[in-house]
């Protein structure tokens, strides 16, 4: 096997709870409370493991309640937010898969302002902790 089948079948193996918690440094009773939510449904590969979907999905949620928190957006705003960038925040991850750098994604808040989410990096740096 070459060294980039080896580290792509790495990269694309299913993940435990501790793996993703411990990765995206996010307790693991919050990764259980935000798995009930049905935000992670898209990602869970079984009853107890994930695919690497997660990690993007987990940074996504993380950037829009940095944005609650700091008055960017509403918590109503945040809820559509998932809706609205999580596919993009899928496909971004398809690119890192295939050996891309992460990008970057953008919502508009109702306010006009533009903002920047830069969770993505976060999650391709959390899968390098797990392949690692």
């Amino acid at each position: 096997m070459k060294k980039a089948e080896t580290r792509r079948t790495k990269m694309t193996k299913t993940l435990t709870a501790g793996q993703v918690s411990r990765a995206m440094r996010v307790g693991r009773e919050a990764l259980g409370v935000v798995r009930t939510t049905g935000a992670l449904n898209q990602t869970t590969a079984g009853a107890t493991r994930y695919t690497t979907y997660v990690l993007p999905a987990l940074a996504l949620l993380q950037d829009l309640a940095g944005a609650v928190a700091r008055g960017e957006v509403t918590e109503a705003e945040a809820g559509e937010g998932v809706g609205a960038l999580m596919f993009s925040a899928f496909r971004l991850w398809d690119v890192v898969l295939a050996g891309a750098r992460a990008g970057t994604l953008r919502y508009m808040a109702r306010n006009g302002e533009v903002l920047e989410f830069f969770g993505t990096r976060r999650a391709a740096a959390a899968l390098r902790r797990i392949a690692a």
